[in-house]
């Protein structure tokens, strides 16, 4: 899906790829936990909509094909410095209620994350670490809710300066090494988030 509805991109159509190959093969080793994706970049070269592509085409088997569990927040939501306890509890309810209407197969993307006030976000670590469950509201009930079947795609532009420059050396994008951008955006993202360290969390 993505090949077909993205040109120009094709480094990070491997790598999307290559992440969700390998959450396959953790989900049939028994050793599963939920996919973290950082898409990042400068304005315009296509991170959101890659998210929407990525969301429609994991729910394109499902029964009722109306993307039930595909929940979508925005950073410009979440900007007040004083409010982080209620954006936590507002985001914990809207994946509650996100869970209860697909049975369990959620894509969460989060966008312009970059505008997220410091703090907001870690509501989010429990569902992106190794065991992968979360505190969650389900028919009324509070309980430990596995999210192993979740993926979190953070959109951002941070790191996006930082990208570019490492970048610039290579003549042909396919000349450029995956680690010099991995350890670009990862530090990025930790510098951004220095208590929740993001980066360690993506792929």
């Amino acid at each position: 899906a993505l090949m077909s509805n993205i040109e120009g991109q094709n480094l990070a159509i491997d790598e999307i790829t290559a992440a969700f190959q390998n959450w396959e093969f953790d989900r049939k080793s028994g050793r599963q936990k939920s996919l973290v994706l950082s898409l990042t970049g400068q304005t315009g070269v296509g991170k959101t909509a890659s998210s929407f592509i990525i969301a429609n085409a994991l729910f394109s088997d499902s029964v009722d094909n109306n993307n039930n569990g595909f929940l979508t927040l925005n950073g410009v939501d979440y900007i007040n410095a004083e409010k982080v306890a209620f954006y936590q509890d507002s985001i914990r309810k809207r994946i509650s209620e996100t869970v209860q209407k697909c049975g369990g197969n959620v894509v969460i993307l989060f966008d312009e994350i970059q505008k997220v006030v410091a703090g907001t976000l870690d509501i989010l670590i429990p569902i992106m670490e190794d065991r992968s469950y979360m505190m969650l509201e389900i028919n009324g009930k509070m309980v430990n809710y596995d999210c192993r079947n979740f993926v979190i795609i953070l959109v951002t532009d941070i790191g996006g300066e930082k990208i570019r420059s490492g970048i610039l050396p290579y003549k042909e994008r396919y000349d450029i090494p995956k680690s010099v951008l991995m350890s670009r955006v990862r530090k990025s993202l930790d510098e951004k988030w220095e208590n929740t360290q993001f980066g360690k969390m993506v792929r």
